[in-house]
């Protein structure tokens, strides 16, 4: 029996996430799990940086949703060179509550998360985002360091 059959990695770009999929990959391969890679758009940065930049909300969310593509692109580049296949979504909301949610429907069982992501740490060494993954997901979830 496999110990994990369905990962999932949030993907925001940042080296933590490249080596939480790196792990993840790994991982898979030892135990024949399917992995996928999410790609959360923060719906509230959106409005944000359209308000600051004086851009459109529309404008905004298509460059975010270019960027999301590229960082998912590469992820499936990754994924390739090890010889696997890395199924890639992108979504829009508050990103630890689309991924939990994300989790619970598509049956995952390894949430497999970078400590740090883009936005920095909230505290010393867990992200925001992490920690609240951590506190909210019920299916497993492994942190890279």
């Amino acid at each position: 029996m496999n110990l994990f059959h369905h990962i999932l990695v949030p993907l925001d770009g940042s080296p933590h996430a490249t080596k939480a999929l790196k792990v993840a990959l790994d991982l898979a391969r030892l135990t024949n799990a399917r992995v996928e890679a999410i790609h959360v758009i923060d719906m509230a940065q959106v409005r944000q940086i359209a308000h600051l930049l004086n851009k459109s909300v529309e404008q905004v969310r298509g460059e975010l949703k270019n960027k999301a593509l590229s960082i998912l692109c590469d992820a499936d580049c990754l994924a390739r060179q090890a010889g696997m296949e890395l199924a890639t979504h992108v979504a829009e909301g508050i990103p630890y509550e689309v991924i939990v949610d994300y989790a619970d429907k598509q049956g995952v069982d390894l949430i497999v998360i970078g400590r740090i992501g883009t936005r920095g740490p909230r505290r010393i060494l867990i992200g925001s985002v992490t920690e609240r993954i951590l506190e909210a997901a019920r299916c497993d979830v492994l942190v890279v360091r």
